[in-house]
């Protein structure tokens, strides 16, 4: 996993983005090449270098307020799954050791209810992607 996370912030850092939008925090959304590619990262350094990635591709819709952050994704192996979508809940204080297990919409939204984070909206949508 260090490896993957070592490549993908040197790769990251090579060459240019086709996407990266800030979510929270030193949390971003990211795309090497194409919006297919988009993940969740954190952004560890000033100097452009540094992302690991949180979340991987393809997550195409994205919500937060200042605890947590709640993703969408597809499945991306060079191609995009959409009939499968996989939910994330990610509290925004553990970056360095996130829990990235993917769940599915009922388990998604009782977990939710759990946490008291139903009012947390997807405000970033990739249609395109969707």
């Amino acid at each position: 996993m260090r490896k993957l996370i070592f490549i993908t912030a040197l790769f990251l850092t090579s060459c240019g983005l086709a996407e990266k939008k800030k979510v929270v925090g030193d949390y971003y959304l990211v795309a090497a090449d194409t919006g297919e590619q988009m993940s969740l990262t954190y952004h560890t350094s000033e100097d452009g270098s540094g992302y690991g990635t949180i979340v991987e591709a393809c997550v195409f819709a994205a919500g937060c307020n200042d605890k947590y952050i709640i993703l969408k994704r597809h499945p991306y192996n060079f191609h995009i799954n959409k009939n499968v979508t996989l939910y994330y809940i990610v509290p925004v204080e553990n970056y360095y050791r996130p829990n990235n297990t993917s769940l599915n919409e009922f388990q998604f939204n009782k977990k939710r209810k759990e946490l008291g984070i139903e009012d947390i909206q997807f405000t970033i949508v990739y249609k395109d992607l969707e």
